[in-house]
């Protein structure tokens, strides 16, 4: 249960279809999660926020469930409810159809591709609390073969489309359609990008927001991480819905230059700053450009605190220093490192390392500490 879930919109739908439909009650699965915004377990919350307390007895916070307990959840319901503003194909809803339950879902990402309305489910514009009260209330007023046959057509299209078959040859029609590509689209080398909000450290960790870009995409952006309280921000695809729900922050942000460009950012390609990325995101989307986020992605939340930046595939050696006392103790420079990748300077490392313990240097304090274990201890006093 979290922002990105969208339960606060489920629950202030469900207060509104229980004054039309009196015999509701909603069971909502999954563990409750802490709102990095107020330092609350969201979904307890949100029930004290959005259901009066006359009705607070029908939600039931079931907090998490294995997957025996989540199927006696379902035989209990008539319907299941996927209110995310962001999710592709979540979990929830595709379970929920195999087991031949209805779905009322949020009309966003891969949801609207797998409910046709009226068929499998209900789909209601995302955030629109009214429009999910009335999927409640249709769906609960349906009578009972209607809604059986509904729950069987979800069950027939969740085994259609994600039958592994359907699946894999849908994989490998797109991997033929990339190769055709590859004969006419610049290498990746070619394909300018520009990173901006990130932080000297873990640039590593940037690779594949470079590599999704000059991949096909216009721009890329990872999760990000918060200090207060501490753990991750999982951001949603971006989308103008997703987006207009989700306050952010997000992880640092990768554009092409030619984006860039196109929205007469050229400050932003010589600073690689953007103190409102979001705003940049929604420019993007509004020009019809496409993004994707990279969850593997993790910097700190503040990446303006930090903002030394050199290429976004290389960085000055935070090595460096250990690097200097092994040449003192070794009699060899180190190597030189800028303009390398991490992958490089790993390989050079190891090399160093290598030539480090073959030295003469490494053998003396090798012995040295032989000699140390060997040596009686005398512990006065301890």
């Amino acid at each position: 249960l979290e922002p990105r879930k969208g339960v606060d919109v489920l629950l202030a739908a469900f207060a509104r279809a229980v004054s039309r439909f009196d015999d509701l009650h909603l069971d909502l699965a999954g563990q409750d999660m802490t709102d990095p915004r107020t330092n609350q377990p969201f979904g307890r919350r949100s029930v004290e926020l959005h259901v009066p307390a006359s009705l607070r007895r029908r939600v039931h916070l079931l907090g998490h469930l294995d997957h025996r307990a989540l199927a006696q959840a379902r035989r209990r319901a008539f319907a299941a409810v996927i209110p995310a503003t962001c999710d592709n194909y979540p979990y929830a809803c595709i379970e929920a159809m195999a087991a031949g339950l209805p779905a009322i879902a949020a009309r966003a990402g891969g949801i609207a591709s797998l409910i046709r309305h009226g068929r499998e489910g209900l789909l209601f514009d995302p955030g629109d609390i009214d429009a999910c009260a009335d999927a409640i209330v249709e769906l609960a007023r349906m009578d009972a073969p209607r809604r059986s046959e509904m729950g069987k057509a979800a069950l027939d299209r969740v085994r259609s489309v994600c039958d592994d078959r359907a699946v894999a040859n849908a994989r490998l029609d797109h991997y033929a359609r990339l190769i055709d590509r590859r004969s006419s689209a610049p290498t990746l080398s070619e394909i300018p990008v520009v990173v901006l909000n990130a932080p000297a450290a873990h640039r590593c960790e940037l690779e594949p927001l470079v590599a999704a870009v000059r991949g096909g995409l216009d721009f890329a952006h990872g999760w990000a991480r918060s200090p207060h309280p501490p753990g991750l921000i999982a951001s949603p695809t971006p989308t103008l819905d997703s987006i207009a729900v989700f306050p952010g922050p997000i992880g640092p942000l990768a554009v092409s230059t030619d984006a860039l460009e196109q929205l007469g950012e050229h400050d932003a390609i010589e600073s690689r700053l953007f103190h409102d990325p979001l705003a940049l995101i929604r420019r993007m989307l509004v020009l019809g450009l496409s993004g994707a986020v990279v969850p593997s992605v993790q910097e700190p939340a503040d990446p303006l605190a930090d903002p030394g930046l050199a290429d976004p595939l290389r960085a000055d050696d935070a090595l460096a220093p250990t690097l200097a006392a092994w040449a003192v103790a070794s009699g060899n420079p180190p190597t030189h490192r800028r303009g390398m990748t991490w992958q490089q300077r790993a390989e050079a490392a190891e090399s160093e390392l290598d030539h480090l313990r073959a030295g003469r240097a490494w053998r003396v304090a090798s012995a040295l500490s032989t000699l140390a274990h060997a040596l009686p201890t005398h512990r006065q006093g301890r």
